[in-house]
């Protein structure tokens, strides 16, 4: 247990100054953003959507709602699978040159990622709580129906909950990915290239099918539970091939 508890805080201690300067350019990035908003009137920087409604006077009336702080989740999705995809080449060796075992590196990234996709959960929560009061203060229209999310009703616990699932199954399957890459390299990508060419050749309509099919019931929000349940279990899944590739692979550091 003890063994575990350093090989977390050596993965916590490795992302902090990252984690620190994300959130500072992120930041920094949206009260850029609200500046321009205010400044210029036009509610073009961020999320937005239109909507045209007629007015008491019959005319076609074009509506902006807008949402800053949404725009950070793709940046934070950025964050999860590049930091995934560089773990085991940079993390991995130096974890294990330092006695820790596989077992204990694995399962010490599989609660890092939990407690990063948390802290990223947290901190855009409270944003988005706050974007719709400074939205409107600067006198525009908030976005208020946002992923799955109406955050004008939802609490901040909610909130922080659905965003910790959408950001912790892209968190298993970039690191599954990066386990992935880790073993075989450069042929990895050379077999998903030949099998992206032959499917192109081919009738593909069935995998496609599938492929639409099962994402279509995974990101499906059919309630907390329900897709909380989904969401852990694929997510259990993806950690648990990933496993299978790390048990016992050898340490490199090439790439």
């Amino acid at each position: 247990m003890e063994a575990l508890k350093r090989q977390i805080k050596f993965q916590l201690a490795d992302t902090r100054r990252a984690i620190i300067i994300f959130w500072a350019i992120v930041i920094a990035s949206n009260i850029l953003f609200y500046f321009l908003n205010a400044t210029t009137n036009n509610g073009m920087y961020g999320t937005g959507h239109m909507i045209t409604v007629q007015s008491s006077n019959g005319q076609l009336v074009n509506t902006r709602y807008l949402n800053v702080a949404g725009s950070n989740v793709i940046a934070i999705w950025i964050f999860i699978i590049v930091y995934n995809m560089v773990m085991y080449y940079e993390i991995f060796p130096t974890a294990i040159g330092f006695s820790s075992t596989r077992k204990n590196f694995y399962l010490g990234a599989i609660i890092h990622n939990s407690i990063l996709c948390l802290i990223m959960a947290v901190i855009e929560g409270v944003l988005l709580k706050l974007d719709r009061v400074i939205i409107k203060a600067l006198g525009q229209n908030a976005l208020d129906e946002f992923l799955m999310l109406d955050l004008k009703s939802v609490n901040i616990v909610y909130i922080i909950i659905v965003l910790f699932l959408i950001f912790i199954l892209p968190c298993a399957l970039f690191n599954l990915l990066g386990t992935i890459l880790y073993k075989w390299g450069y042929k990895f990508w050379l077999v998903f290239l030949a099998g992206f060419i032959i499917l192109a050749n081919v009738r593909v309509e069935v995998p496609v099918r599938a492929f639409k099919a099962v994402s279509d019931f995974i990101f499906r929000f059919d309630g907390l539970m329900t897709f909380s349940a989904k969401t852990i279990l694929v997510s259990a899944l993806l950690y648990a091939v990933g496993w299978i590739f790390v048990r016992r692979r050898a340490v490199r550091t090439g790439r």
